[in-house]
């Protein structure tokens, strides 16, 4: 229905049909309802920019212009979101980090760069995909010295979900995986086994802060079906150690079935040591 009605404004003048959208439209309609109102602002995109850069910075309004441009394809759009990245809203930066993540191609770099920074640290942690999605590997290690250990953690679990991780981003999870904090360290292990990097499990670490990085960061089904069919034997221990954290069957049938020695033995240890770190394992 709301689809239907976007629908309808396109006949009526552009200047007043997108002022109208923008007005009635709430931030979270449904992406098909969104893209509907995408497709007459692509159509008329200087029309949409002047009605952009009529609202203020901070408004609701804005995340909606940002969420309608997640479906615009405009060699224009790029220069319309630098303003909104340097908004004095939280939600609003975010809004652009999370655009940026989806749509790499149309990022500003100098706004991303000064958005790794931001002020709220809910933005520098959303800035981290942005930047792996944008292949800034400079500014995610940068933000290996952010001061706070839940973006530096990000930062790590992004760098383990990337489909495709270039050789600085391994640079920068060995960094990670020497950090201070502990949370940062086990999130550093655990992206390297997740991208397929067969490790032992680092002296020190608790394996119940590594299994809880395992949850927040990876991918459980993709992981299963590494450790049950991957052609690389380092691959599969690497997804079944990662699952081993989590007590979970695959490790368990990994343990038992693989037809590879050397990996049984090394799951089946993985599985002890997480055992022995559960609560009231020593009980």
């Amino acid at each position: 229905m709301r689809r239907t009605a976007v629908a309808l404004f396109g006949k009526v003048a552009p200047e007043r049909a997108l002022a109208r959208i923008v007005q009635l439209l709430r931030t979270d309609e449904d992406p098909a309802v969104l893209a509907a109102a995408a497709g007459l602002a692509e159509q008329h995109l200087p029309v949409f920019a002047r009605v952009a850069r009529g609202l203020p910075p901070e408004s609701e309004r804005a995340v909606l212009i940002i969420r309608i441009a997640r479906h615009i394809v405009h060699p224009e759009l790029p220069g319309l979101l630098p303003p909104f990245a340097g908004s004095s809203s939280p939600e609003v930066r975010g809004a652009v980090v999370d655009l940026w993540r989806n749509r790499p191609e149309i990022a500003d770099p100098a706004s991303l760069e000064a958005l790794i920074l931001d002020p709220d640290i809910a933005v520098r942690r959303a800035a981290a995909g942005a930047a792996l999605a944008a292949e800034r590997y400079d500014l995610l290690e940068r933000m290996t010295q952010d001061p706070d250990t839940g973006v530096r953690r990000q930062v790590a679990l992004v760098l383990g979900r990337a489909a495709r991780l270039l050789k600085p981003g391994l640079t920068t999870l060995d960094h990670l995986a020497a950090d201070p904090d502990m949370t940062v360290r086990a999130a550093a292990y655990v992206a390297r086994l997740v991208q397929g990097m067969a490790l032992p499990f680092p002296p020190g670490l608790d394996a119940q802060v590594a299994a809880e990085a395992v949850r927040d960061g990876a991918d459980l089904p993709g992981l299963r079906e590494d450790a049950r069919t991957a052609v690389s034997e380092e691959r599969r221990l690497a997804a079944a150690l990662a699952l081993a954290l989590l007590q979970d069957g695959v490790a368990h049938e990994v343990a038992r079935t693989d037809p590879v020695p050397s990996i049984r033995h090394r799951v089946s240890g993985a599985l002890e040591i997480s055992l022995v770190s559960l609560p009231g394992a020593s009980a």
